[in-house]
């Protein structure tokens, strides 16, 4: 009885920090994907390559650092 109170609060801190990871992964990907995409395709639209891809990726990268700024305070 006592072992499987222990297993299953083991597992409920394991299934929370696999969250938050898969959460951090997705906003570490898909930001950074997204202006890749649009960049290049905005970029060869209207013929300034790679400035609007640039601009796109340090936007991702300033949204990702802030979302992670957000989650770390939500857990600690």
């Amino acid at each position: 009885m006592m072992n499987e109170k222990k297993e299953k609060q083991a597992n409920a801190w394991f299934g929370d920090a696999l969250k938050l990871f898969a959460r951090l992964n997705i906003w570490a990907v898909f930001p950074v994907l997204l202006a890749v995409l649009a960049g290049k395709y905005l970029d060869n639209y209207f013929g300034t390559k790679p400035w609007i891809m640039v601009a796109l990726i340090v936007l991702a990268f300033n949204i990702t650092v802030y979302k992670f700024w957000k989650e770390a305070n939500k857990v600690l």
